[in-house]
């Protein structure tokens, strides 16, 4: 009998070591990804509010798990110094995400939404009207609807917020990929999602 107790004590912790190493590692729970939207000057609140929505039907079954959370700010006036020299009418698109930057909250990626013409310096022009600009990556992102229609807004939207996690341009040139380049010719009217390559760059973008 005291062969038999001690034989059952000696296996007992060689036991309880091998369970401790086969145990699979707990996955954390998917992080966060908070969007605060900010409405430029006469952008209305109610048109934020409708942007937010397409964003989150639209971006979040690309997140690969993680949850989207979208927030509208209030509204605010665009400081004039972000003016362009060469055309006053028009906003400068850096100066606005640079104020973003300054301006930053952590894990937050802030959107500036604008019915201003936006522009920035692109391949020696300037003062190039674009549709929006980010960082990449980085915490601010701007877009505006003076070139592009309301029906594609959250497809420029998605796309500024895809460079500020951190994704290139489409390296595939994918023509319905929402990250393709729009080489001044932007065509979102048949971009839907991303490519695979894009999906596969974004996936492991978020988990690392």
């Amino acid at each position: 009998m005291k062969k038999i107790l001690i034989i059952l004590a000696i296996l007992v912790p060689v036991t309880v070591l091998a369970i401790k190493a086969v145990a699979p590692v707990k996955q954390s729970k998917p992080e966060v990804l908070t969007i605060k939207i900010i409405p430029y000057d006469d952008f209305k609140p109610c048109e934020a509010n409708r942007l937010a929505h397409e964003l989150a039907d639209n971006m979040s079954p690309m997140l690969d798990g993680r949850k989207l959370h979208i927030k509208v700010m209030p509204p605010e006036k665009l400081p004039s110094e972000f003016r362009s020299v060469y055309h006053p009418d028009r906003f400068r698109a850096d100066s606005i995400i640079h104020y973003l930057k300054r301006h930053k909250e952590p894990n937050v990626i802030k959107l500036g939404v604008t019915h201003h013409d936006i522009t920035t310096t692109v391949r020696g022009h300037k003062d190039w009207g674009i549709l929006g600009l980010s960082f990449r990556p980085g915490p601010g992102a701007v877009v505006s609807t003076a070139r592009a229609k309301d029906s594609v807004l959250w497809k420029v939207a998605a796309h500024e917020l895809f460079h500020a996690i951190g994704l290139p341009h489409c390296p595939d040139n994918n023509p319905k990929c929402l990250m393709k380049d729009a080489e001044g010719h932007p065509n979102f009217e048949i971009k839907e999602t991303l490519c695979p390559t894009c999906d596969s760059l974004l996936k492991c973008r978020l988990r690392h």
